[in-house]
């Protein structure tokens, strides 16, 4: 069975690989996906306003217990109707839009890393993202949030392919901008913001000058509308001061005039969210800025002498940006980005750091695409600190639920 299994594989493209893992991972993701009740009180925002929209046929006006709902535009519920329509109005219907998202997000990681590095790290970085506790947890929910993160990933993508060739061909510049808007049409402004955002802290970090005539900055503004303002303009001629009224109030004051405490929680979700990869992405981070002995660097420092390892960590900081590591520069942006944005907003759910999971596994792969080239070098520290953490995490849970099981 052993040598069966192998010669199968053995066979096989990189392509069909990819696409066998796609749909091991779909089949993952939507195993007994009705099994549990809604976890999340956002769920049953969609799962019901979803149900009364086929119930009632009113596709235009969430409705949930009775009073209308403007918290979200109208995209996911049009997906969720779609569902239900096609599959039934149960809850496996209402969190199968969730599990194709985050199916697709896997497949788009994959394009996306071998844009920016090579298939070795995209393959990798594929095997990463799904086993993240984030991704996985919110792939099965009812809710926006891995919508929108696909979305917001789908603009990356195609602004790393306008970039790549210098923004000549403008339909990488629409597809932009038409991902924005769709994603918008989800949940909002952070679909635009974080985009937008990390586009332009790395083209001003990059140093690129005349991208920003090269963007097509007029008509992707005029797609955004295009997709946009139908429905909000629909909605308030429909509810008049009702819906504005909750726009302005809930949805922009709400959330930007509140007294909650800052704090350094994001910095927290990128490590429990991501367990264990979160502590090989710290000992990437490490590697990269040349702290805790990664020995296969020639500017590693001695590390007991402080002005030795300030002087290697300058080193290491300006290696970011030579333009062979604007892909690695590009990542670290985009988990800032998300970082920054939501700690300032100051408020605190988990799943708002979706949108910097696929950055995270992409330089995490590279790490381990790192490690496989030292061959011969001794491995330092930094690397093995992350695997016997791994491992007493992994054999604490597995003594734990033997614990459970026994009692």
């Amino acid at each position: 069975m052993r040598i069966f299994f192998y010669d199968y594989f053995s066979k096989l493209t990189e392509k069909q690989l990819v696409l066998l893992w796609l749909l091991f991972c779909f089949i993952a993701l939507t195993y007994k996906l009705g099994g549990v009740p809604p976890y999340h009180s956002d769920e049953n925002f969609y799962v019901e306003s979803s149900r009364n929209m086929v119930e009632t046929g009113d596709y235009l006006t969430p409705v949930f217990n009775d009073k209308k709902r403007f918290a979200k535009p109208i995209l996911y519920y049009w997906l969720v109707s779609a569902s239900y329509k096609i599959f039934g109005v149960n809850l496996s219907s209402a969190r199968l839009t969730s599990a194709l998202f985050g199916s697709l997000t896997i497949g788009l990681l994959y394009l996306l890393s071998t844009r920016l590095f090579d298939r070795r790290i995209a393959f990798y970085s594929i095997l990463i993202l799904p086993a993240t506790f984030l991704h996985f947890q919110i792939s099965r929910w009812a809710t926006t949030d891995i919508v929108m993160s696909f979305f917001i990933l789908v603009a990356l993508y195609f602004f790393v392919r306008g970039y790549q060739n210098d923004f000549k061909e403008k339909l990488n510049s629409y597809l932009f901008y038409l991902a924005m808007a769709l994603g918008f049409m989800v949940k909002g402004p952070p679909a635009i913001i974080i985009p937008v955002l990390i586009a332009i802290v790395f083209l001003v970090t990059t140093k690129r000058k005349g991208i920003g005539s090269k963007l097509q900055i007029g008509q992707g503004l005029m797609i955004l509308m295009v997709i946009i303002i139908p429905w909000f303009a629909t909605m308030l001629s429909l509810h008049g001061d009702e819906f504005k009224n909750h726009i302005v109030g809930a949805e922009i004051e709400g959330r930007l005039a509140h007294n909650s405490p800052f704090s350094l929680y994001y910095f927290g979700v990128v490590i429990r969210y991501h367990l264990p990869w979160s502590l090989f992405f710290v000992a990437a981070v490490c590697q990269q800025f040349g702290v805790f002995g990664f020995g296969a660097s020639p500017l590693q420092g001695g590390g007991v002498q402080f002005k030795q390892i300030a002087t290697n960590m300058k080193a290491h900081f300006k290696s970011l940006f030579v333009k062979e590591n604007e892909p690695v520069l590009f990542c670290y942006i985009w988990i800032l980005v998300c970082l920054a944005l939501f700690t300032l907003v100051r408020t605190e759910h988990s799943r708002y750091m979706l949108p910097a999971s696929p950055a995270l596994a992409i330089l995490t792969a590279k790490f381990f695409a790192d490690l496989e080239k030292m061959k011969g070098i001794q491995v330092g520290l930094g690397y093995k600190i992350p695997a016997i953490l791994t491992g007493i995490i992994l054999l604490t849970l597995a003594l734990l639920s033997g614990v459970a099981l026994v009692a």
